[in-house]
């Protein structure tokens, strides 16, 4: 049973992330790299959400951090990306930290839906409905990430009910 704060598609529309909600198993069809742990702490719903970066708990090291998910995205769809995140860091300080959500194309061309940042939040942020119309018929890779220099602050991010639905375009 999902959570009901993660999208369920409209009749005739269809899911194309797996595991977007990060239940079980934990990151089945992610490729995750670095730091990157389910959360059983802080979510939206469900049992779990993905933890990439570190902690303020976390030893600092220079590392990048990501979950990745390759989908193939039909052509003749209306399509838009929705998730859940939480950005997150110990120190407020001016460092090379980064939160990140990319697309990357076929082609190795990078979307940036969310572009390099570094911030913290007291609660849940949400993205809704970012089109990818653009890249219907074609293979993209999703991506979120955070890049720790190993320098004074940690950062790090949350990650919970990553949709992308597809409905039939009239």
């Amino acid at each position: 049973l999902r959570p009901s704060a993660y999208p369920t598609p409209p009749e005739g529309c269809f899911e194309w992330v797996t595991n977007g909600a990060f239940e079980s198993p934990i990151f089945m069809d992610w490729g995750p790299q670095g730091f990157v742990v389910a959360d059983s702490s802080v979510k939206v719903g469900g049992t779990f959400s993905a933890r990439i970066g570190l902690t303020a708990a976390d030893a600092n090291q220079n590392i990048a951090s990501s979950i990745r998910q390759t989908i193939n995205l039909p052509a003749g769809f209306d399509i838009n990306l929705s998730f859940q995140w939480f950005p997150k860091f110990d120190l407020d300080i001016a460092d090379a930290d980064v939160q990140f959500v990319n697309i990357q194309t076929s082609n190795g061309s990078i979307i940036e839906v969310i572009p390099r940042t570094k911030q913290t939040s007291n609660s849940w942020l949400a993205v809704n409905s970012f089109p990818l119309n653009s890249l219907a018929g074609q293979q993209i890779t999703l991506i979120f990430g955070v890049n720790n220099d190993g320098v004074g602050s940690k950062t790090w991010m949350y990650v919970d009910d990553v949709s992308i639905i597809a409905c039939p375009t009239p």
